[in-house]
């Protein structure tokens, strides 16, 4: 019937099946995609993962294909938004709660938010408080049941806990069946009429004890939600406490309306979300209750066995919390962080600590001094191995140099990054420069073309994208970023050309009208 979303890895239409006369989501495999071995894998392990799971706050599949070589599948269809869509509505227009929240305009805030007395029943029932007792909320939480004439925002903190406390059910459920999601984002869970939020697009989701074919740094889309173990293995393995990583850091953009780990670049994200703590959410927004933050911080633990083991204990936290009932979590106490600082920084820990016994033994050293003979030998033995100490606190020092260069990002992807963020300024001169610097410092023709084709796509030059992307697949056919980005090119074009035939429409009919 028409087209209600694009991706990369997808088209997605809202269709009729006609055999059961009810309305589907169908989404389809770009065409450019077809003969990818990678992009097949991985739109039948979509499939396979999100069939395999009957909840009611994940997205059914219904019926799965191949017509005429265009692969496909049918799936419920979600009447409402995405939350990302709440998010850049409270963004723009936020409500008590949030007022004290510090603004982070992102790409998805674009499109205004609707006024009070325009907001669907959906917005205004997620935005409206209860006047319901603790008890009502510890029932079986159906925030229909909520009313829109109720006092605004007195319990938006207890309604966002109680729908997060329903995704982290559907959650555990895929996790109890094998399956770890690996891509909790707000767009990513939608907000149905009734007020439910169902997980969907299961496209990086992965079938544990099975191969996965999406591998280390393949990966599309927002970093803000990677857990650690995402983007270093030596963190631990991906299992299901990376799902509630990323549910955590949902939690915490719908109390303070910002990701944990805001940054200009994904290089900048990314290297933020391994060596720094997100900030406490009370202190960006004073209204946020105590147990809230504690739920999300315990949620977003950079080690895996420092968060919650399960996210059914993690809904049951949630729950508790907005039944007003004690939490389970507790706050991390100055040891604890400060261990878990010595953890992530374990060379510079070593450092301060061969230091302090540095300055120990100096003292020592010079009271020994003033001793007999015997003892000046001791010291002189103890001076060695301080000397040694102060060696090895050099070598430390020298390693953890090396470390840090190598996570910082080569120069040529730095350009490469400066190129993108100008081209999103509109900044056509800063554009320029950063492709001739990236030309100069040796970029293949291939990257270099996916580069022009992906400024091209955020200036709207869709023919010239499509010219630039086409030429890079042809030289990188296996190149899924490329093959994303042009599928991604192609669907953009074809919904602005249906828009300018409308328009066309219209301007003909103008005449006849007046």
């Amino acid at each position: 019937e028409r087209q209600i979303g694009a991706g990369g890895m997808g088209v997605v239409y809202q269709a009729l099946q006609a055999s059961l006369n009810r309305s589907v989501a169908l989404k389809v495999l770009p065409a450019n995609l077809r003969t990818s071995p990678n992009a097949l894998a991985r739109f039948q392990r979509e499939i396979e993962a999100a069939a395999r799971l009957r909840h009611d706050n994940v997205v059914s599949v219904y019926v799965s294909g191949c017509d005429e070589g265009n692969s496909y599948y049918a799936m419920e269809l979600i009447d409402g938004p995405a939350l990302s869509e709440v998010l850049a509505g409270l963004r723009r227009d936020p409500i008590p709660d949030l007022a004290g929240s510090i603004p982070f305009q992102r790409k998805d805030s674009a499109a205004e938010s609707p006024s009070m007395s325009e907001r669907p029943a959906w917005l205004t029932a997620f935005l409206t408080a209860s006047s319901a007792s603790g008890d009502d909320l510890d029932s079986p939480n159906r925030l229909a049941d909520l009313g829109a004439s109720a006092k605004v925002g007195a319990t938006y903190f207890e309604v966002a806990a109680l729908m997060l406390a329903e995704v982290a059910d559907a959650l555990d459920y895929a996790h109890r069946n094998q399956i770890v999601h690996r891509d909790i984002k707000p767009s990513n869970l939608l907000l149905s009429t009734d007020c439910r939020l169902h997980v969907s697009d299961f496209g990086l989701a992965r079938i544990l004890a099975e191969p996965g074919v999406t591998q280390s740094g393949d990966f599309v889309g927002t970093p803000f939600y990677m857990s650690p173990e995402q983007i270093s293995s030596e963190v631990g393995e991906i299992d299901g406490r990376t799902d509630i990583y990323a549910l955590g850091a949902t939690l915490y953009e719908l109390l303070t309306l910002r990701p944990p780990f805001p940054g200009a670049s994904r290089d900048e994200v990314l290297a933020k979300i391994m060596r720094e703590d997100p900030v406490p959410p009370k202190r960006l927004n004073k209204r946020i209750p105590r147990e809230l933050e504690t739920i999300c911080l315990q949620s977003l633990a950079k080690e895996p066995a420092q968060r919650y083991q399960s996210a059914a204990l993690l809904a049951d936290d949630l729950r508790r919390f907005a039944a007003h009932w004690p939490i389970a979590a507790k706050r991390s106490g100055i040891a604890v962080r400060s261990w878990k600082w010595c953890r992530r920084h374990s060379s510079m820990a070593a450092s301060l600590a061969a230091a302090v016994g540095l300055g120990v033994v100096a003292v020592v050293l010079a009271y020994n001094a003033q001793q007999s003979t015997k003892e000046k030998a001791l010291a002189e033995k103890q001076r060695d191995a301080v000397a040694a100490r102060a060696s090895r606190i050099e070598q430390d020092l020298k390693t953890a140099k090396a470390a840090v260069i190598r996570a910082r990002q080569t120069e040529q992807e730095r350009v490469f990054e400066q190129a993108l963020l100008a081209a999103m300024r509109g900044d056509q001169q800063a554009v320029q420069q950063a492709l001739i610097d990236a030309e100069k410092l040796g970029a293949s023709e291939g990257r270099l073309l996916v580069l022009q084709g992906q400024v091209a796509l955020y200036s709207a030059s869709y023919r010239q994208a499509l010219e630039k992307l086409e030429e890079a697949v042809r030289l990188m056919p296996e190149n899924l970023g490329a093959l994303a980005l042009l599928a991604e090119t192609q669907a953009r074009r074809s919904q602005a050309s249906k828009s300018w035939e409308l328009l066309g429409k219209v301007r003909q009919l103008e005449p006849q009208s007046v």
